[in-house]
């Protein structure tokens, strides 16, 4: 199985709870690790080697992470909650579920359950849904055409 990396803020209970959670698992403790916040290199690196980025929020205005990783070539497990899945889910960029545990682990085990082609096509997808959506190209165009109507 491969590792998980669970970014909690830190000093918060529930990256607390998780710690207590994920050592007393004999299963998991050994392949999920909670490193903090990650900068510069360190994000990248994750984003580029990981195989999918979830982030099941409660509540995301746009969700810059998953649009990190979406630039990365990486599908993103979402909540419909994270007010960018409409475009991700048009472009089947990524799964998209319920904000709830149950939804969490439906996106979990759809992902788990998929061959290695579906999961290849979605990570082309989620850099096809970078560039049409949120390319910093097409943000300054966009905004300059906004600004010549005004």
């Amino acid at each position: 199985m491969q590792g998980i990396i669970i970014n909690i803020p830190n000093g918060k209970i529930y990256e607390i709870l998780m710690c207590e959670t994920v050592s007393n698992c004999s299963e998991s403790k050994n392949y999920v690790i909670f490193p903090g916040m990650l900068t510069g290199e360190a994000k990248w690196g994750a984003f580029y080697g990981c195989e999918a980025f979830i982030l099941p929020s409660h509540q995301e205005n746009f969700g810059i992470a998953v649009v990190e990783a979406l630039a990365c070539g990486k599908p993103v497990l979402i909540s419909n909650q994270v007010n960018i899945h409409t475009e991700i889910n048009a472009e089947n960029a990524g799964l998209i579920a319920a904000d709830t545990i149950e939804g969490t682990e439906k996106l979990l085990e759809k992902w788990y359950n998929m061959d290695q082609n579906q999961k290849a096509e979605m990570a082309k997808n989620a850099r096809k849904c970078y560039e049409k959506y949120f390319a910093i190209g097409l943000a300054a165009k966009k905004m300059l055409n906004a600004l010549a109507e005004n």
